[in-house]
């Protein structure tokens, strides 16, 4: 029994209205080996509402949760899979299954600032932590509007509650796209890089990150990126080669010779990260 299924039981056990998992189905992959169990719930396919096959292995979908059975099983199921799956939410509403889902469908669309319209993946946990601490106020109102409380499992495999500061119904004078300004585009697109280096470092990944959980390595990344940007590296190309050079030693090889000469140069873009890697090499 894992620590995260133990707090959602307790979140759960002695609770009463109506409480959903949102999960998002790409983020388990093994989920056709519970197909029959999950067959016997409440499921809708938030990006395809009338589907009547909700599970289709990609999209996140909204599963109505039995509090007198507690469907145990299945939440330690997903708890025990999805503990650094970056795909798991519990909400609460008062919105039957159908209608809270319909009205997540709704805020799945997003309006960039060049009036693109891109899918609003806020049930990856990593996205929705960021929206979190991007959006304005009345932007997370929006998105979390007939929602009384919204709890997601993070990348420590911890159950953080979201402060949503709504009463848990829509406003029918508010539109439900959310709009983006240009400064929270590029907040997101920063926030999403330490995932797409990680992602990239996973492919062929150093011997080290094999006795590290997730949310470690992750941590790593983003440290050595701060320690790229702070040294001149400006472009994704060069932080993905810093990273995966330094990680091994969480960057202290930067600081012994000949790195600490090598990134004097780097400041002063006198050479590239690639020239500095030449030149360790001939040292």
């Amino acid at each position: 029994m894992t620590d995260l299924f133990i707090k959602m039981k307790e979140l759960l056990v002695h609770s009463s209205g109506n409480y959903y998992l949102l999960v998002d189905q790409s983020a388990f992959p093994y989920l056709t080996k519970i197909k029959k169990k999950m067959a016997t719930l409440h499921i809708i396919n938030i990006l395809d509402t009338n589907a009547n096959q909700p599970m289709d292995a990609a999209s996140p979908v909204l599963i109505q949760l039995d509090l007198n059975g507690l469907n145990e099983e299945i939440i330690q199921w997903f708890c025990t899979q999805g503990a650094y799956a970056n795909g798991l939410h519990v909400l609460k509403s008062s919105l039957p299954l159908k209608q809270l889902a319909e009205k997540l469908a709704e805020r799945s669309d997003a309006l960039l600032p060049d009036n693109m319209t891109v899918l609003l993946r806020y049930f990856d946990t990593r996205i929705f932590a960021s929206l979190l601490t991007i959006l304005a106020k009345e932007q997370i109102k929006l998105l979390s509007n007939d929602i009384q409380s919204w709890w997601y499992v993070n990348r420590s495999a911890e159950l953080i509650v979201a402060c949503l500061d709504n009463e848990g119904r829509s406003d029918p004078e508010t539109k439900p796209q959310i709009v983006f300004s240009a400064e929270q585009e590029a907040g997101l697109l920063d926030a999403a890089n330490g995932d797409m280096i990680l992602s990239q470092l996973q492919q062929n990944p150093p011997e080290i990150m094999y006795s590290m959980r997730p949310d470690q390595q992750y941590e790593v990344v983003i440290h050595l990126m701060r320690m790229a940007v702070k040294n001149g590296i400006q472009q994704i190309p060069e932080w993905l080669a810093f990273c995966v050079f330094g990680f091994a030693t969480k960057g202290a090889i930067y600081q012994q010779a000949p790195w600490t000469e090598l990134i004097d140069q780097l400041k002063a873009g006198k050479i590239s990260f690639a020239e500095a890697l030449e030149l360790s090499n001939e040292d």
